[in-house]
């Protein structure tokens, strides 16, 4: 048995939940406390107070405390610092489909950039895949440098290629 930091009351290692068993050694507060699925990792004993909180994100509307240089200050930022990493993270990628040509190098598609896929030609020399890169916000740079090593294609193709059916090494610059 556990005992919550918080309350003292003692809970189970481990419960059924959802029809399996799960394992909550790690946890440290009791489900009264931090319901199963909230992020229980956070001090509970730290009093939140209203006006923590000076922020609504534009973009999700979630409430969130901006502070800048360890001071609160007016909400000037109009977005959540994960929203803006998201507009970032895109904003990134797409430079990077421009810098490729925008386009599938295949049948030309161009309509929505999600559908189009980095394909590297020489998986030896891969360093790592194009969104790993840009969802771990590596520099532009380095994403440019192993966007150099694949191919820009569409959905439809890269599927085509990986089932035989296509043949990219024509399409490939150094070939």
């Amino acid at each position: 048995m556990k005992s919550c930091k918080k309350c003292g009351n003692n809970f189970e290692s481990r419960i059924l939940i959802d029809g399996r068993i799960r394992n909550l050694v790690r946890r440290k507060y009791c489900f009264s406390c931090s319901p199963f699925g909230s992020h229980n990792t956070i001090n509970l004993n730290k009093k939140n107070n209203a006006s923590d909180i000076n922020c609504v994100c534009k973009k999700c509307n979630k409430p969130y405390l901006y502070k800048r240089n360890g001071k609160r200050t007016s909400s000037s930022k109009t977005m959540c610092s994960a929203c803006y990493v998201t507009k970032r993270r895109i904003k990134n990628r797409d430079k990077i489909i421009k810098y490729k040509g925008g386009k599938c190098v295949v049948c030309g598609y161009s309509k929505c950039a999600r559908a189009l896929v980095f394909h590297h030609m020489n998986s030896g020399n891969k360093y790592d895949n194009i969104s790993s890169l840009i969802s771990h916000n590596r520099s532009l740079k380095t994403v440019m440098t192993e966007a150099d090593k694949c191919i820009l294609i569409c959905n439809r193709c890269h599927e085509e290629h990986n089932d035989g059916m296509l043949d990219l090494t024509k399409y490939w610059p150094n070939s």
